[in-house]
């Protein structure tokens, strides 16, 4: 049944004075919802704010700027998550999450917010991340974690892990764009990250840690010696030096966040313009299972593209199973990149 275009029964047109009236209430609503908007940009506030700068760490939102192409603007998702909840210490749920360009084209971008309890995880932190998962999955572009965080809040952990779409989703998401769908994970780990914190990274592709200043791992110094009174220096348990040792993942180690987002845009420019329509290709045969499992990931199955992220000299320095299961991948078709 159609409905008339015209006024309706019992329906009056507004007169100029009430439009004006209206246009004055949205104009005030709109204007509040600004406030809002940039008082949870400040994140944990002008004191965290300061000490972040102290240390000589750039701000999430600065990460994320730094990364991007000269002009081009991030698209956020889910700025007022949170804002409202656990008694206003969690705006926009400690972590950015939003789609960019970096070397011409589309990527999702996850950062913490280190200033939010140090980038801990709510329960709506776990949502934000699931979404700009899946919107990397929907549309196949690579995916970049800029990570800062301290794990799980405790406090809230009953309900940030449990359930079908809890924490452990995010991980779930992770394996499943690696081997699965062969969507590109690249992580900077930029500070202490710990527990869940140091997973997401863990399971990426490839993997940039600022010397000096990232840290991967269950628990830092100050548990080492709690737990078993051993001191131990945050580099030497977990830094950028001693996880380098290990290339089963492509990590990377630079001197600065700023050379860090140059290696970014540098090896996303490398990357394929158009995402491959081969789905889940065979292993060549030969391949010993683990092989199979930890080299095959996407943005280092070929050799060019690896080259891009790490250079000729670090390839070379790759183990020699691990360079000839990229190079028999890329021969027998390679693994799709996004």
């Amino acid at each position: 049944m159609a409905f008339p275009l015209g006024p309706q029964f019992g329906l009056t047109a507004p007169d100029a004075e009430e439009r004006g009236a209206r246009r004055a209430y949205m104009h005030a609503l709109i204007a509040e919802l600004r406030e809002l908007e940039d008082a949870v940009r400040l994140g944990g506030g002008p004191e965290r704010i300061e000490r972040q700068r102290k240390a000589g760490k750039l701000l999430a939102r600065e990460r994320i700027a730094a990364l991007l192409d000269e002009g081009d603007e991030l698209l956020e998702l889910g700025l007022l998550m949170a804002h409202d909840a656990h008694g206003g210490i969690a705006p926009a749920a400690g972590v950015v999450t939003g789609i960019g360009r970096v070397g011409g084209r589309q990527v999702a971008v996850m950062a913490n917010d280190a200033t939010v309890k140090a980038g801990s995880w709510f329960p709506e932190t776990v949502s934000k991340v699931l979404r700009i998962q899946e919107a990397a999955m929907r549309c196949g572009i690579p995916i970049v974690y800029l990570v800062d965080s301290a794990g799980v809040f405790l406090p809230e952990q009953h309900g940030t892990f449990p359930g079908k779409y809890g924490g452990a989703r995010i991980f779930h998401n992770c394996a499943r764009m690696r081997r699965q769908l062969r969507i590109p994970q690249i992580s900077a780990v930029m500070g202490q990250c710990i527990a869940g914190g140091a997973y997401l990274p863990a399971l990426s592709d490839v993997i940039l840690m600022v010397e000096g200043t990232s840290f991967m791992g269950l628990g830092g110094p100050n548990l080492v010696l709690g737990a078993i009174g051993q001191q131990v220096e945050a580099e030497a348990l977990g830094g950028a030096s001693s996880k380098a040792v290990s290339r089963i993942t492509a990590w990377l180690t630079t001197r600065s966040a700023s050379a860090a987002s140059g290696r970014y845009c540098s090896g996303f420019r490398a990357l394929p313009p158009h995402r491959c329509t081969a789905r889940n290709p065979r292993p060549a045969e030969g391949l010993t299972r683990s092989c199979r499992a930890t080299a095959a990931c996407p943005t280092t199955c070929m050799r060019s593209s690896a080259a891009s992220w790490i250079g000729t000299g670090a390839w070379n320095s790759w183990p020699s199973a691990l360079r000839s299961c990229c190079a028999r991948m890329s021969r027998s078709g390679g693994g799709p990149l996004a």
